[in-house]
């Protein structure tokens, strides 16, 4: 990151603490603007989508951090946590166990744990077995065609968070 994007995502870090989530917002857009193509500043921003229950946005965003970091277990997190905001269950285990698969004897207990809740709760609801790595790989198609078609769109069709002005 640059030094004023790192100084932003680091303002935005400690609003977001504060639970000033709107104004860690801006300072997230604002690193974003500076430097597109980092998937921390795109993970704040999906954290902060999260609590602010802006769950198509946390579903982009974590789309993002996955699509720029594919290899980093915190984004599959991040993402496994918005399609479990958002109720998709399935994929949200799939996610989970990718991020758990990638991490290796570095994975958090707690997604290991989260990944079990959820196939709990999709057999429960009569849902399919856990995920394999094709269900994993399958859900990612489905994330990056939709992406395609979103930037493809015209422009003011498009969603696209707010972004404050200078």
């Amino acid at each position: 990151l640059s030094g004023d994007a790192n100084k932003l995502r680091l303002e935005g870090n400690l609003l977001y603490k504060r639970k000033e989530f709107g104004k860690a917002l801006e300072k997230y857009n604002l690193a974003i603007q500076l430097c597109a193509d980092s998937a921390i500043l795109y993970s704040n921003r999906t954290a902060v989508h999260l609590q602010m229950k802006e769950i198509p946005k946390a579903l982009s965003d974590a789309t993002t951090v996955v699509n720029l970091s594919p290899r980093w277990p915190g984004g599959w997190v991040r993402l496994a946590a918005s399609l479990k905001q958002a109720e998709r269950f399935y994929e949200a285990v799939s996610a989970y166990r990718y991020a758990v698969a990638l991490a290796g004897k570095e994975a958090d207990s707690t997604w290991k744990n989260m990944a079990t809740l959820l196939e709990d709760i999709v057999r429960g609801n009569g849902g399919a077995p856990p995920a394999t790595e094709e269900d994993i790989l399958r859900t990612t198609r489905i994330f990056l065609r939709k992406r395609e078609r979103d930037e493809a769109m015209e422009p003011s069709k498009r969603h696209r968070p707010a972004v404050a002005a200078d």
